[in-house]
């Protein structure tokens, strides 16, 4: 038998039982497919590779020292899996200037990459990964900013910070470049002229001055469903009588998607009980977001406020009112706001505080019973 009528033969077979593997109900359906993509994840485990360096920032004809970590990314345990790890100098335009392979032995490795002393000074980008990564496509390569300055061959020292907020439901981002000599002093009051491109458009395009402290402010609304962190700012300062200075930057702007999660002490808000809410933000790295905010009804009228968030977590306490709904209403660091639903208010339940114990059994006339123990 041909190896061309086995291998129809085969996926006919592994058709069949997928569609028969579905003959059950919906939950049955639903627990097979997430059994089976558990089952894939553990057999298709994804690498992460983060490098740790020696310092935050580096000057041209510096070595830039670090470690590599490769590891599963679940499991978060050191990987075997890959042999050798990519590690990638990229500058301002996308051209990469240095490329080196690293052996990794149980999924640690360490490495230098020496930069020129003509390199220009910048924004550049560090970007690790093995060949095993690369199923999965670059965005789960490792990649960091690094900001390298020349002294020798570059007057101008640059630095760039990125706000939001919203204008007219749409995302307006602001831009705060400063410049400076090599010994801090603001260049103050001098003209730039900049432009924002995103692959080969230029999108923005504009001039500005720089204020007393050598900061320009750049605004512009993205009124596009263009990922504006794949473009990049270019500016350009006449710092001097004849002299100008032409500085790129990668977009890098911060998400405003952050996961915000109530959390009821006891796990239930009850009717008429006082109840306390932990909270928590998270944003798309994983790291805690702090949040400023209020906590409405139904009817939007303000009920409390919500605690003082650290790390992203924080706590506040109310009394629920039966048939009401709850929201919180908050603001990001970067000034948008926005609002998320809390749970649901329950009839009956049981709330705990301190080493107090408190059951509720509600009834039309709504009163409450209350036991208090010596002992938890």
């Amino acid at each position: 038998m041909s190896i061309r009528k086995i291998t129809i033969g085969a996926l006919f077979a592994v058709g069949m039982m997928a569609a028969c593997s579905f003959i059950y109900t919906d939950d049955d359906a639903i627990t097979k497919v997430i059994s089976q993509l558990d089952k894939w994840n553990e057999t298709n485990l994804q690498e992460k590779v983060y490098l740790q360096f020696d310092k935050p920032y580096y000057a041209a004809g510096e070595e830039i020292w670090f470690k590599a970590y490769t590891v599963i990314g679940q499991q978060h345990q050191l990987s075997a899996k890959s042999g050798v790890l990519n590690v990638e100098l990229i500058d301002g335009q996308g051209i990469i200037r240095h490329a080196d392979k690293l052996a990794l032995v149980d999924g640690l490795a360490s490495g230098d990459l020496a930069l020129p002393d003509t390199l220009k000074a910048g924004a550049y980008h560090i970007r690790a990964y093995t060949n095993y990564m690369r199923n999965a496509g670059d965005e789960y390569f490792f990649d960091k900013e690094l900001m390298i300055g020349n002294s020798v061959s570059n007057d101008v020292f640059t630095r760039i910070a990125y706000n939001l907020a919203t204008q007219n439901g749409q995302q307006k981002v602001t831009a705060l470049v400063t410049y400076a000599d090599l010994d801090g002093v603001p260049y103050a009051n001098k003209e730039v002229k900049y432009d924002l491109r995103t692959g080969a458009a230029t999108t923005i395009k504009g001039s500005g001055i720089t204020d007393g402290k050598g900061v320009l402010n750049i605004s512009f609304v993205n009124n596009t469903t263009t990922n504006i962190n794949s473009g990049q700012l270019i500016t350009t300062i006449k710092y001097a009588d004849k002299k100008t200075d032409t500085q790129s930057f990668n977009i890098n702007i911060p998400s405003a998607k952050v996961d915000v999660q109530f959390f009821p002490e006891g796990g239930d808000m009850v009717a008429n009980l006082p109840c306390k809410v932990a909270f928590k933000a998270t944003g798309e790295d994983g790291l805690g977001v702090d949040i400023k905010g209020v906590i409405k009804d139904n009817q939007n009228n303000e009920i409390t406020k919500l605690g003082m968030a650290r790390f992203g977590m924080g706590t506040f306490s109310f009394i629920p009112e039966p048939g009401k709904a709850y929201h919180a209403v908050y603001t990001l660091p970067n000034g948008i706001e926005t609002q998320v639903n809390l749970p649901v208010v329950a009839e009956t339940g049981i709330t705990m505080g301190g080493v107090e114990y408190r059951f509720c059994n509600f009834i039309p006339t709504g009163a409450c019973q209350r036991t208090y123990c010596n002992h938890w």
